[in-house]
């Protein structure tokens, strides 16, 4: 067993967005990020194709005045508001593109019996997402880590399900198929995680989640990996975290074989089953909390479009479609349309989470190709004639969830754990890329605060 002698002030475990941004924040101190994959990023994955991009993970960004913007900023990069429509809908061959979602039941091929469960699901999801929001505003005295244990509190003993009550099938189709953004069905996630992820959809632009990194969510990555390269070592995985005397012991595989280090800090930015494996002698409470966390899979098509003018969609970013093979269909190069000569081309993707993920993610790519192609025949009858390129990415632990009685784990997982700390997108009222980069800040903090004399 070989012993490193890089002698790090701190050890990262994990190069995604949460360990990133933990690393830029500790950029001045002896690293050593360890990263189990052949590149950094975790879900985070983008790729280039001269004008456009090929989107495989997220992609939607919060303001410039986040702990997410300002990483963004401070590595050179700028996002841009998202500007086509986030609230589309296509249902049954009628598309949605525009006006008020509170109008929606109305203009919808429905019957008179759906269009009523749909609006009072829609009454409901209003009133709770007003709620929510008040919730969420931080009052004298208190911080981030407050505000998200208060987000997490609220109704989180029953599911999104039973807080909406019975639905038509018509109503319980559309709901279901966006609330599947986060991989989970309304049965599994709870009532204030359901609240929350209309509140993100619902927010004005440019508040929450509304902007998007053109090129693609991996230049961020690139970037921020390239600054930290001389401290970075991928395809390095972890098997064990212990902790003693004072000191942390990491021992991981490279090359075949077994290497160690010792530190005095370690900042464990992995999804919550893997912490749980690799940390040894976790209390009882933490463990438990760790192994409570919920993933959802979802199943992405990249596609790039020859179109040579302008398209039906050029104006939609995100559009619900229920029915289909994929319940979500983003626009991701809707941020690039605007004043001037529309740009030849495009990038689009075909999400199917949850539920339709699963009866997905064995088929071959070409299976899926098919489905995903045919299905948005029915949305855009001529698109699939336009499509150039597509790549499917499967992501079977994709998105981390909040199912009922999440909240009790909140306080525990928070806590330092001796001399290692906790980062992760699951530590978060809604999970992504940026409570990913917040939870990284904060454990930085910790260490840097436990660093200084």
């Amino acid at each position: 067993m070989a012993t490193d002698d890089a002698n790090p002030d701190v050890i990262i475990v994990g190069a995604g967005i949460a360990g990133l941004a933990a690393a830029w924040h500790l950029r001045h101190r002896r690293l050593l990020i360890l990263e189990a994959r052949p590149t950094a990023g975790g879900r985070v994955r983008s790729e280039l194709r001269g004008d456009y991009w090929l989107n495989f993970g997220p992609h939607l960004f919060p303001g410039p005045d986040t702990v997410l913007g300002r990483l963004v900023t401070s590595a050179g990069l700028e996002t841009v508001g998202v500007t086509g429509s986030t609230l589309a809908l296509s249902f049954r061959g009628t598309l949605l593109t525009s006006g008020r979602t509170w109008a929606y039941p109305l203009r919808l091929p429905m019957s008179l019996s759906a269009r009523a469960s749909l609006a009072r699901a829609g009454l409901t999801i209003r009133r709770g997402v007003q709620a929510y929001a008040q919730l969420g505003l931080q009052r004298r005295g208190e911080t981030g880590a407050d505000v998200t244990r208060r987000l997490l509190s609220f109704e989180d003993e029953r599911s999104f399900a039973d807080h909406l009550g019975p639905l038509h099938p018509d109503a319980d189709a559309i709901l279901r198929a966006a609330i599947r953004r986060v991989s989970a069905e309304p049965e599994e996630l709870s009532a204030g995680a359901g609240m929350a992820q209309f509140a993100a959809t619902f927010s004005p632009s440019g508040t929450s989640l509304h902007h998007n990194l053109p090129g693609g969510t991996s230049r961020l990555v690139q970037v921020l990996a390239s600054s930290l390269k001389d401290c970075l070592r991928i395809s390095c995985q972890v098997t064990a975290i212990s902790q003693g005397g004072g000191s942390v012991e990491v021992q991981w595989l490279e090359g075949g074989a077994t290497r160690r280090s010792t530190t005095k800090h370690v900042i464990v930015a992995t999804p919550a089953n893997v912490a749980r494996q690799i940390i040894k002698d976790l209390p009882a409470g933490t463990a438990e909390g760790l192994s409570a966390i919920r993933y959802g899979p979802y199943v992405v098509a990249a596609m790039l479009t020859a179109e040579r003018s302008a398209m039906p969609w050029d104006d939609v970013y995100a559009m619900v479609t229920p029915g289909r093979a994929f319940n979500l269909f983003f626009n991701t190069a809707s941020v690039l349309r605007g004043p001037g000569p529309r740009r030849p081309g495009g990038s689009l993707m075909a999400y199917g989470a949850s539920d339709l993920a699963w009866q997905l993610i064995d088929r071959s790519d070409g299976q899926i190709c098919d489905a995903f192609l045919h299905d948005l025949a029915g949305v855009y009858p001529h698109l699939p004639g336009l499509v150039s390129e597509i790549e499917i990415q499967r992501w079977p632990e994709g998105i981390p969830f909040s199912s009922p009685g999440r909240h009790r784990w909140q306080r525990t997982l928070e806590q330092e754990h001796g001399c290692v700390y906790l980062a992760g997108d699951y530590l978060g009222a809604r999970g992504g890329m940026d409570t990913a980069a917040v939870s990284g800040h904060e454990a930085a903090c910790k260490v840097l605060k436990a660093l200084r004399p």
